[in-house]
């Protein structure tokens, strides 16, 4: 299916891969909630491979995220360790809402090996790691006099 990446450098072009990663990752997302796991697993690593023909860290990282929640809902935890730490590799040290999301999947995982403690500490970094953000965006939207809708995802990814 996407098997002909290459380097983008028009904008335009972009956008269209960027369309086609988000529609990868919705399929898979609604194979999901309608309990169609394998085809889920399919568009998951479609879109892993099309985030990894781009050499696009976020968009490699949403990938690995979606494959860590299949994982875990199927209690493949070693997997899901692997996938976790190598989602949090790609972000390098980013503080994003995909941080956040990957720490609270690192707590799910915890809490399924009954680490509560470790669990409860995850979660806490997850939600320390949003109020960061929300105040990132607060000073944003101060300083851009309009809302945050109106922000476009490159400005975004730039903190």
């Amino acid at each position: 299916m996407l098997h002909h990446a290459r380097v983008f450098t028009n904008g335009l072009e972009w956008q269209i891969a960027e369309g086609m990663f988000e529609t990868t990752l919705s399929l898979a997302s609604t194979y999901l909630r309608r309990g169609s796991v394998r085809e889920a697993e399919y568009f998951i690593r479609e879109a892993e491979q099309l985030a990894n023909s781009f050499n696009a860290p976020a968009m490699i990282c949403r990938a690995l995220t979606m494959k860590v929640e299949v994982q875990l809902q199927l209690r493949q935890l070693d997997t899901a360790l692997a996938t976790l730490r190598a989602a949090t590799d790609t972000l390098n040290d980013i503080v994003n809402p995909d941080a956040a999301e990957l720490r609270k999947l690192h707590g799910e995982y915890n809490e399924l090996l009954l680490q509560n403690k470790d669990a409860q500490l995850r979660y806490t970094e997850a939600l320390k790691m949003l109020e960061e953000l929300d105040k990132m965006f607060s000073r944003l939207d101060a300083q851009n006099g309009h809302g945050f809708p109106f922000l476009c995802r490159a400005e975004l990814m730039i903190f």
